[in-house]
């Protein structure tokens, strides 16, 4: 295994290790976002290198870690059997612009997107691909295309406290217009993803309205390409304190002081509103032909009247997934709270308005 050789082109923006100038066409590269990560990160990092289709590259934007996060990596990166692209962010970006950048510093046609306290499984990559190719030769190389897939949560040792996180979160992948869905809620999980180049490209920047990286890519695959399914879980995904998203149950004993937040539940109506707004106008601009028409009519009825777009999101199928979120959202949705927020935001960017 050579050495790697770490060098810095700009004061604290990338150092750059074991890599070549090019990486070869249908290659693999991995985008890692890492802050104050060094508690679960060694973990994490050999679980890439045991992949049985190790990737090409691996690329990660670090946010202004002040633990040992840094040297983590760069001992990882003298050792690692591919090339690794360490960047460090010279302000504070935060997770939805930190992917956005450490995505478009990809050189690979296939992305896939790494958190950096979970554990991978052996197949990974390899499934993944698999999974994508096959999409491919189904829709076209051209299409922009996503592949998620379930996980297993664990604890801090590593040891299964839910065998499924789709099945203990009452969620499920949506084949048939998951854009319906998917302007309320998620359900793909960033962990296990992986992009094509035409996606990538096509959802690159990602907008301040997004609400999490994974929810946007998702979006735009949904209009512009397709969201495939991987079956089985593929990521040990880890339950910390610091978790950003969390595998929290809606229906548990929590959940009643979760539902009485209700000021948060329309805050996050209202976000999605946006979000689908940023969505919209992102399609626009790309001159996107054939829009799904209830798209707009859904953001038009949201932001007149919240009855109005309960009665609209209800008609079009449009709501969130299990009988009590469905029963929430449409409850928040018509009693228009959400609309408070909504133009609170808006105030502060016309743009979206």
């Amino acid at each position: 295994m050579r050495k790697a050789r770490i060098t810095r082109k700009a004061k604290k923006v990338i150092k750059i290790s074991n890599s070549g100038k090019n990486i070869s066409s249908g290659a693999l590269s991995v985008a890692l976002c890492t802050y104050n990560g060094g508690a679960y990160l060694q973990e994490q990092l050999e679980s890439i290198a045991a992949q049985t289709l190790p990737p090409a590259e691996l690329v990660v934007c670090d946010d202004g870690s002040t633990d040992n996060t840094m040297a983590l990596i760069r001992d990882y990166a003298r050792r690692a059997p591919f090339a690794v692209r360490l960047y460090d962010n010279e302000h504070r970006l935060g997770v939805i612009a930190n992917y956005s950048r450490a995505v478009s510093l990809c050189r690979g046609d296939y992305i896939a997107l790494c958190d950096q306290d979970d554990l991978w499984c052996p197949e990974k990559l390899e499934l993944s691909l698999d999974c994508m190719r096959g999409a491919e030769e189904r829709y076209g190389q051209k299409t922009p295309l996503m592949v998620h897939s379930d996980l297993q949560v664990v604890d801090l040792q590593g040891r299964i406290m839910a065998a499924s996180l789709m099945k203990s979160q009452n969620i499920h992948h949506v084949e048939d217009e998951p854009l319906k869905t998917l302007l309320a809620q998620n359900f793909v999980t960033g962990c296990t993803v992986l992009l094509n180049r035409p996606l990538a490209e096509a959802a690159l920047p990602l907008p301040e309205k997004a609400l999490m990286h994974d929810w946007w890519f998702a979006l735009v695959a949904s209009v512009l390409g397709r969201i495939v399914f991987l079956p089985r879980p593929t990521v040990s995904y880890r339950q910390h304190g610091g978790n950003t998203v969390g595998a929290k149950k809606f229906i548990s004993v929590k959940s009643a002081s979760r539902l009485a937040r209700v000021k948060e539940l329309e805050h996050t109506i209202a976000r999605t509103v946006e979000q689908g707004l940023a969505l919209l106008d992102r399609l626009e601009q790309r001159g996107t032909a054939a829009l799904p028409p209830y798209l707009a009519g859904y953001l038009k009825a949201a932001r007149q009247n919240g009855k109005e777009a309960a009665a609209y999101a209800r008609s079009h199928g449009i709501t969130k997934q299990g009988r009590l979120r469905r029963f929430v959202f449409l409850l928040l949705l018509a009693r228009g709270r959400y609309l408070e927020y909504l133009e609170e935001n808006c105030a502060a960017e016309r743009n979206y308005c």
